[in-house]
């Protein structure tokens, strides 16, 4: 599912995304799965990102076995929220002339004869 983050500035944004795959993934997983996961390699703000997580105590790290962190995740903050995707209403117009007097033909051509019945006595035809 795709989440709306763009109000956000770029570093802001990498955090509400490690934030909301932490909360999609159990919140908790260790620091190098969530890098590979989210290809912490090809984004240049990964570390201010962390950061600001760190500083904000929105995730909390532990020692894990094998010089492992775990990455837990401690709190959502209000201005990590995605914003809701607002759909676009469909334009709704009239059926034209054309449409209205071939209704019947096209029913009738998909099985529906009973409806196709209708829409010619609905056209005097």
């Amino acid at each position: 599912m795709r989440r709306e983050f763009s109000h956000l500035q770029p570093t802001e944004y990498l955090a509400a995304q490690i934030i909301d795959r932490l909360n999609l993934y159990g919140s908790k997983m260790t620091k190098r799965k969530l890098e590979r996961l989210m290809s912490a390699h090809k984004r240049p703000e990964w570390r201010e990102a962390w950061e600001l997580l760190i500083r904000t105590r929105c995730i909390r790290l532990t020692p894990g076995k094998r010089r492992q962190q775990i990455v837990s995740l401690t709190d959502i903050p209000a201005w990590s929220e995605p914003r809701p995707l607002m759909k676009k209403r469909r334009r709704k117009r009239a059926p034209t002339k054309w449409f209205k007097f071939l209704l019947p033909t096209f029913l009738e051509r998909d099985g529906y004869d009973e409806k196709a019945a209708e829409a010619e006595r609905a056209l005097g035809i």
